[in-house]
């Protein structure tokens, strides 16, 4: 063998014992472990077992089920809480390099519930959406993504916000205003996943949620009628449809509700 191809196969074991050291040390945060109620949190820090956030999740839970009127699961959701945005990066990064950037994650692996995120200016915000992912997966089978999200945008703000999740309402209105959005329920029926939403389906999928829960008792039946029907053997149908019986021009009852909730 030559000596360039020995310093070349050297090169090449360093290069992989490096990359293989480098990833060594990644692993799930797992120097404490709360558990409350359904939630099972793991943390790489010390956080207080009755911590204002863990509580809040709690209730959160309380508020969907009287809201949605969805049974309780006792399917444990399993929250890995990194101290810092580094880590919980680099761990993304190696462990789900397929994964889009994003600060928190939800993940149902195998019937196993998973949150992923970090301790930053806006965990509370980041918890609070993936969990109610892993609230509403716990006990339905399958879950329309405009749905999934819109409920999910509704409960992130906290609990006594009535839902109101002010950036979405704004980027709406700038956009009916400048007549670059209309509602289209229809269309967002058709996305399967998350990455094929941008701003603008996230917002109108919260206002959607916001109308249904907020309008009255008729409107929240409707909400709660169709997710009864997602046990995973009959599909649910077309939703738009089914409002479309309901309400003569939901469409422009969503611009309406828009237009009364930033006044």
């Amino acid at each position: 063998m030559s000596n360039q191809a020995t310093i070349f196969l050297i090169l090449l074991f360093c290069i992989s014992v490096g990359c293989a050291t480098a990833t060594s040390h990644l692993k799930l945060p797992s120097e404490q472990v709360i558990n409350r109620g359904q939630l099972v949190i793991h943390t790489d820090f010390h956080l207080p077992e009755k911590h204002r956030l863990v509580d809040e999740l709690l209730l959160q839970r309380n508020s969907m089920n009287r809201v949605l009127q969805i049974s309780e699961s006792k399917v444990p959701i399993h929250i890995y809480l990194f101290k810092n945005e580094d880590q919980y990066h680099q761990y993304m990064v190696a462990k789900n390099p397929l994964f889009p950037n994003r600060r928190a994650f939800f993940v149902k692996d195998k019937g196993e519930l998973k949150v992923f995120a970090f301790w930053g200016s806006k965990v509370g915000e980041d918890v609070r959406h993936e969990v109610t992912h892993g609230y509403l997966h716990s006990v339905l089978t399958v879950v329309p993504i405009w749905l999934d999200e819109g409920i999910a945008e509704f409960f992130e703000v906290g609990l006594g916000k009535g839902g109101f999740n002010a950036p979405h309402a704004v980027h709406l209105n700038r956009l009916w205003k400048n007549r670059m959005w209309r509602p289209d329920l229809k269309k967002l029926e058709t996305l399967r996943v998350a990455k094929e939403m941008g701003q603008t389906e996230y917002a109108e999928s919260w206002l959607w949620i916001h109308f249904l829960i907020t309008n009255g008792f008729e409107s929240q039946q409707l909400l709660r009628n169709y997710l009864d029907q997602m046990d995973g053997v009959h599909s649910p149908g077309s939703f738009a449809e089914m409002l479309q019986d309901f309400y003569p021009d939901p469409n422009r009852l969503l611009v309406e509700h828009l237009e009364l909730i930033l006044q």
